[in-house]
């Protein structure tokens, strides 16, 4: 039977205990998996209070450019990066309340992550000629003119199988012509960025990604050979793809925002040297939207 299995929880390296990676021959608890499997420990809190905070850094301004973009004559492309986080982790104590020094411990961690990269893209969009109509140099990839026909020419063919339409005079559409909806619409469309009349639009703009991830588990020991824990997980990922047009008639996706939600339980109780009862429960939940970049508009206004 097939399985989809998508990656919703993702820890912080700094949360990671102990990670195993196996390829086949999987325990019956694994079942129906016909790829890897990927098991991640968290880290848990201890007797004494532990912490540690990190940066990492990446920015072009500390990179060299790269040898085909020297060739080429072209600068480095622009990106910004940071992970900033941190964790901390001890006895869960509530002075004059609880201690919970070998009994009970949590584990907290915190990353931010911050990226901005140079996304471009290449779009055919309207020349000048042709916003007003004038398709006189607008050719094919033979070199001939892209004929415009005037739709209120058009008559059947002398065989009565087909119609027949007249082109415009001089490939031209006469203002009078155009729709005014139309009209409305070409604003849309950038300028060219070039003479060609394909692939005339060359344009950049900023990719940003970004991700807050935080994690918390407790751990509570009832006894020498029993044991139980719970985390709680929250990822909020983005990625925001750029408006090259810088208005809602944007060719490319629109950003795309994500919340992924998972907890665990584990009960484990050693009963005798040769008998473990271990009891485990996840829950997982992913959602994610795109908002299109016309959302709202109000299509009365063409």
């Amino acid at each position: 039977q097939g399985r989809n299995n998508f990656l919703i929880y993702t820890p912080s390296v700094d949360a990671v205990s102990e990670f195993k990676v196996q390829t086949n021959s999987l325990s019956a608890e694994y079942g129906r998996f016909n790829g890897g499997v990927v098991s991640v420990v968290t880290k848990s809190g201890t007797n004494d209070l532990h912490g540690t905070a990190y940066e990492f850094l990446r920015n072009s301004y500390m990179d060299a450019n790269t040898f085909f973009n020297n060739r080429a004559g072209l600068k480095l492309g622009a990106l910004r990066r940071n992970q900033v986080g941190g964790v901390i982790g001890g006895p869960v104590i509530i002075p004059k309340v609880y201690n919970g020094k070998d009994k009970t411990f949590f584990f907290f961690d915190y990353e931010a992550f911050r990226e901005a990269t140079v996304a471009s893209a290449s779009y055919t969009v309207p020349t000048a000629l042709e916003r007003t109509g004038d398709f006189s140099k607008t050719l094919n990839a033979a070199g001939t003119p892209v004929v415009i026909y005037d739709p209120q020419t058009t008559v059947s063919n002398a065989t009565g199988t087909g119609f027949t339409r007249s082109a415009f005079p001089g490939n031209v559409i006469p203002t009078s012509r155009i729709s005014p909806v139309a009209k409305k619409l070409i604003d849309f469309y950038p300028s060219p960025t070039n003479g060609q009349l394909t692939s005339n639009l060359y344009i950049g703009g900023a990719r940003i990604n970004r991700d807050d991830t935080f994690d918390i588990r407790i751990d509570h020991y009832i006894g020498s050979s029993h044991k139980i824990f719970g985390r709680v997980s929250r990822q909020e990922p983005f990625t925001g793809e750029p408006n090259y047009f810088q208005n809602i008639a944007n060719p490319g996706n629109p950003s795309l925002t994500q919340h992924r939600k998972s907890a665990a339980l584990q009960d484990v109780w050693t009963l005798n040297p040769t008998t473990i009862v271990n009891l485990n429960y996840g829950l997982a939940r992913q959602y994610g939207t795109r908002t299109a970049w016309g959302d709202g508009y109000d299509i009365t206004q063409l």
